[in-house]
Formats: structure tokens, C-alpha cells, sequence
């Protein structure tokens, strides 16, 4: 494969002064598009996706297909420039739908804005040309694709009208058989592509939650939980992505959802049980939700529940933990986030209003009133009811910046602070950690992202230490990303670091620890302590004797070392040999010339290992 997309790349120059894509080109893609078909697993198409990604695939495309439509002003719909349009499109719907790798490359290459300006080009000619609804049937099925990984909405939602270009066809291609598939396929891009200031557009009209639900009880009465070439569960992450606003979130539940995922729950695949339980996470954030499933859908509970013990996939005991840890929500919990925030006021603090967007108890925790009760009044600090020497700096961010973000945290540890970091991704199991970290954080930096606000762990974390009122510290890790929703509920119009350039990474943190101050750092006598065991650990320190210093015998082990014969050669001591050394340098044509007619180095290659081994000195 790479072979062969090298092979392309040297074409590319001459196809773009013809305007064409040669036969080479074309036979690539041909090969590659059939390869999809001859591994129907998953898993393989998925790998061959990830490594045409690797290969500069993505650009190629785009770079072709703009070859091909003049930029995307003309299409020849006729001939071998046609096939060849129709060979390259019909490979990236095919790939973008299992690797998401390819997916995010295309969004850098730019091809997601040529997918969308066919949208538009050809929206009210399409049902006229069955070449044109192909062109515009594949470009909505790329772009579902591409939605789905959150890297790409930054692209998506900075294209002009992308959400009202969305709707039309959601409502406008129902009565065309051909392409009926572009209606649930527009629908559901929305609940991707849509931000929270473009919401409203959804919200006044129930008819893409509507669309999507009914999508989801066709597909569960079916055989293969399929609908329109929808899975269940692709529906379901649909309705998940579009309960994370509170208003789409309450609509869900009274048209009753409730229902659908449970028999997924309780009768689905690991999959669907996944999508369904992601699901009920979501919806419980919202406080009259979480009371409707607790009170009335206690089998959904009860579900959860097994699924949290009893299951060995890992994956679907966590989000079960997780789902369950904003349902369980005790009144004692409650009682003492509210004590704290009595306790305690910060600077720039939300209205209170903001609390529709969230509601995140956590179960009671094994050691929580052990915190506050233990401690008496002279070894806490004023916050919380924690020692303030104990408290922390806690990380939380999403996996796909680890790296950046551990080098955070190495840095505010070598300037003393101390750092709580999951770097071992916790389950949901251990979601009573996560709880006793931002309990004895003195801060807590959220690593903003895309990612972040679509993670639901990620939500939960956050909005717990909201309603703990830890203090939040913003670092943006992703350029150029403005949050909405939740994560901007939360954060309102704090300041943020920007992390995103890793050439100004020095003077930024420069910035965030001057921001930071005392808080989460270590006490002078811990750091002494810290200090005193790790020079207890280091082995112990050997004075190395200078060879200036040493005496003729210590030359002549030095020499036997190298395996030199002459006599007057092993006659030299240390201040000699340094004496050797220095005027090797300021006086080159003495120096050789003292080593072969008085210390007898004669032969080149004697020559040349006594003068390496000379400068190996130090």
C-alpha cells in the first residue's frame, strides 16, 4: 500500500497540469476500494483505513477530487473523468465509516469543506441526476462519518449555514426513494455537528428527535437492530450527543426513551448495552431525568446494577459504575457539597442558575466523613475540612493529551506542588477515587477540548468539583476551541492558559504557576523530607581523580589499557600527559613530531589511538 500511494504522490504533479488522474492513480484506488469488500471483518477494514491514513491518503483524495471538479466548481458527469470521481468517492464513504483515523486526516486535508459545498452546489438538482444524487448521497455519508470523531467539529462548525443546510435535507428528502437515506442521515449529523447557540434550531421543531427516536424502535423490532442502514447503537450515540443540551435531554425522556434503552439493556449486544448505559449517564445529569429513572424505571437501576458486578467486560462495568454514580446520589452527600459551599465562596463564582445544566451527586464515600471528622481545628486548613498540607493539584483531561498533559504534571511536581493525575485510566469501579481526589484538591486544571466536553467521564469529574466549588483552572489544548454547553457553563468567562503551541509551553507554565501560587504545593519541610529519601537512594558519590594528577604508575594502567609496547611511552606521568594534551592543540607539528622521535609512535595507526585516547581525557 505505501508503495503504491508513493507511487501516486510522483503522478500528481503532471495529473494536475492535465487536469486528469492517471490509469496508475485510478488502479490504486480501484484495488483499494475492492480490498474493503474482500475483509468484510471490521477489525481488518479497520486497519487498512488506518494505514492509508498513516500513508497520506486523505490529502491524495483531496487533492485529486479537486483535480477532478475544477476545486469543486464543475463536475464532468460523463466519461472516464466521472468513474474516476465516482472510484474515489465510493472509497471514502466506505473508509471513513471504520477508521477514524482517516477521518480526522481528511478534516485536516480540507475534504470535509468540498463534501459540504456539493451539499449546497447540487441541493435543489439532485433528485433530477441519479449522478448527482450519488455525489450528494456520498457526501452526507462522509460527513456523517467524519462527524462522528470529535476532532472534525471545529471544521464542521466553522462552514457557513452547515446546521440549516442540515435541516433542509433532513426535511426535504423523504419523497425521493433514490436517496431517502439522506434524511435520517442529515438528522442524525446534527445531533454531531450542532452547538450549543444553534441548538434552539432543534429545539423548536421535535422532529429530529422524533425522527431519530422512531429510527431507534424500528431498528430493535427488527432481526439485526438495523434501520435505514443504522445500528441501534449508531442511533443511540446520536440521541446521546443530543441529550448533552438540557432542553434536547428533557424532550428525549417524555418521549420515551426510557423504554427503548432498557430492552437494550437488557436483551442487546455489548455494544448496545454500552451505547444504552452511555445513555442513561447522559440523561441523568439532568436532576427531573435522574428522578424519573430512579422513581419510575427502577429496572433500569436494577440493570445497571447487575451489570456493574457481575460483568467481566471491562468497558461496559464502567459506564454502568458510571451511570449508576449520578443516579445513586445520597441526601448525606448533598448535605456536606452544600456545607462546603457555605465554607467557602471563590472569586468569579457562577449564578446559581447554572446548576440546569448538571446535576452530579456521588454515592457516600467510604472515607468522606472520616475526613471531616478526624481532623480537628488545628491541623486543617479554612477549605473543606482538609488538611491544608495534604491538598493537591488534580489533572483532569481527556486520554487523547496525556502526553501533553503529564508533562504538566512532572513540571508542577519538579516545582514542588503536589499532583493527582489518573494516568492508568480508572474504571468506573474506582469512580470513589476520582471523588476523594477533587475533595482534597486546592485546584483542579481541565484540559479543554473538543474531546473533553464529548467525554461523559470527563463531564462527570468536571462537574463534581462544580458542585464541591473547587476551584477550576482552564488550559486549552486544543487550538482554537471555544466550550459550549456544560463544560461552558461551568467554566463561564474564566481565563484560560493556552497550551497549544509547544514552543511558548515554558513561559505559558511560567504563567499557570504564578497563577497558582501556594495552593497544592508541598510544605518546605515536606520537600526537605522529599529531598533527604531521595539522596538516601543514590548510590554513593566516587571522587574521580583528575589524570592530571596522576603519578607514573597510574599512567602506566592507563596505558596498558590501550596496549601500547614502548618503553618511554610508559615513562610519562600525569602533568605530562596534560602537557600533551594542551599543546596538541596550540602546537599541532611539535606535538606529532615529539610522539614519534621521542616517545617512538611511528605508525599511523599507534599515531591515531593515542591521540583519540588523549582527548577521551578528562
Amino acid at each position: 500500500m505505501k508503495v503504491s500511494i508513493d507511487a501516486a504522490y510522483k503522478t500528481l504533479d503532471n495529473d494536475s497540469m492535465n487536469k486528469t488522474m492517471s490509469l496508475s492513480v485510478r488502479r490504486t484506488f480501484e484495488d483499494t476500494y475492492s480490498n474493503y469488500f474482500e475483509f468484510p471483518n471490521h477489525t481488518h477494514r479497520r486497519l487498512i483505513g488506518d494505514k492509508l491514513a498513516n500513508e497520506g491518503a486523505a490529502r491524495l483524495v483531496t487533492t485529486y477530487m479537486n483535480i477532478l471538479s475544477n476545486d469543486g466548481e464543475e463536475y464532468i458527469m460523463e466519461g472516464y473523468t466521472y468513474e474516476c470521481v465516482e472510484i474515489l468517492r465510493s472509497f471514502c464513504w466506505n473508509y471513513t465509516d471504520v477508521s477514524i483515523k482517516l477521518c480526522d486526516e481528511f478534516g485536516r486535508a480540507g475534504f470535509l469543506t468540498h463534501m459540504y459545498n456539493d451539499l449546497v452546489k447540487f441541493k435543489d438538482t439532485y433528485k433530477s441526476s441519479e449522478k448527482e444524487s450519488f455525489i450528494v448521497l456520498s457526501a452526507m455519508s462522509v460527513i456523517y462519518n467524519c462527524a462522528k470523531s470529535s476532532s472534525n467539529i471545529k471544521y464542521f462548525r466553522s462552514m457557513n449555514g452547515i446546521v440549516d443546510t442540515l435541516l433542509w435535507y433532513s426535511k426535504n428528502s423523504k419523497d425521493h426513494p433514490p436517496t431517502s437515506l439522506l434524511a435520517p442521515l442529515s438528522t442524525i449529523t446534527l445531533a454531531y455537528v450542532v452547538d450549543d447557540e444553534q441548538n434552539d434550531l432543534i429545539s423548536a421543531d421535535d422532529s429530529v428527535i422524533d425522527t431519530i427516536l422512531n429510527l431507534v424502535r424500528g431498528a430493535l423490532a427488527t432481526s439485526t437492530h438495523m434501520m435505514d442502514g443504522f445500528t441501534a447503537t449508531e442511533l443511540v450515540e446520536g440521541l446521546k450527543k443530543l441529550a448533552s443540551h438540557p432542553r434536547n435531554s428533557e424532550v428525549i425522556m417524555k418521549k420515551g426513551v426510557v423504554l427503548s434503552l432498557k430492552r437494550m439493556l437488557k436483551t442487546g449486544t455489548e455494544e448496545e448495552k454500552i451505547a444504552a448505559a452511555k445513555a442513561v449517564w447522559v440523561l441523568a445529569f439532568n436532576d427531573r431525568n435522574k428522578s424519573e429513572i430512579t422513581n419510575v424505571h427502577q429496572e433500569v437501576v436494577t440493570l445497571l446494577t447487575e451489570m456493574r458486578s457481575q460483568n467481566e467486560h471491562n468497558g461496559l462495568r464502567n459506564v454502568a459504575s458510571g451511570a449508576l454514580w449520578v443516579l445513586e446520589g445520597k441526601s448525606s452527600h448533598k448535605a456536606n457539597i452544600m456545607r462546603k459551599k457555605k465554607k467557602k465562596k471563590k472569586p468569579g463564582q457562577l449564578p446559581a442558575d447554572i446548576t440546569k445544566h448538571m446535576s452530579m451527586p456521588m454515592p457516600d464515600s467510604d472515607n468522606s466523613d472520616e475526613i471531616s471528622s478526624s481532623s480537628s481545628e488545628e491541623d486543617v486548613g479554612e477549605e473543606d475540612g482538609i488538611p491544608a498540607e495534604t491538598k493537591h493539584i488534580m489533572i483532569s483531561y481527556q486520554w487523547h493529551y496525556q502526553k501533553l498533559m503529564i508533562k504538566v504534571k512532572d513540571s508542577l511536581e519538579e516545582n514542588g506542588y503536589r499532583v493527582w493525575m489518573d494516568v492508568v485510566e480508572m474504571g468506573g469501579s474506582t469512580l470513589q477515587k476520582m471523588a476523594d481526589a477533587v475533595e482534597k484538591a486546592d485546584v483542579v486544571l481541565v484540559g479543554l477540548s473538543q474531546r473533553y466536553k464529548d467525554s461523559v467521564s470527563c463531564r462527570t469529574e468536571a462537574e463534581y468539583a462544580y458542585k464541591c466549588n473547587t476551584d477550576v483552572i482552564p488550559l486549552l489544548l486544543e487550538k482554537d476551541y471555544k466550550p459550549d454547553g456544560w463544560l461552558g457553563a461551568i467554566l463561564g468567562a474564566k481565563f484560560y492558559f493556552d497550551f497549544t503551541n509547544f514552543l511558548l509551553y515554558e513561559p505559558t507554565f511560567h504563567s499557570l504557576q504564578k497563577e497558582l501560587g501556594s495552593r497544592g504545593k508541598r510544605a518546605e519541610s515536606e520537600l526537605k523530607m522529599l529531598i533527604a529519601d531521595d539522596l538516601q537512594m543514590l548510590p554513593p558519590i566516587i571522587k574521580i581523580k583528575n589524570f592530571s594528577e596522576w603519578n607514573s604508575e597510574e599512567v602506566r594502567e592507563w596505558i596498558s589499557t590501550q596496549n601500547y609496547k614502548q618503553i618511554k611511552l610508559r615513562e610519562l606521568d600525569g602533568p605530562e600527559l596534560m602537557f600533551l594534551k594542551k599543546i596538541r592543540t596550540e602546537a599541532p607539528e611539535f606535538f606529532y613530531r615529539l610522539l614519534t622521535e621521542q616517545l617512538q609512535l611511528r605508525h599511523l595507526k599507534d599515531l591515531k589511538k593515542f591521540t583519540e585516547a588523549l582527548e577521551e581525557l578528562i
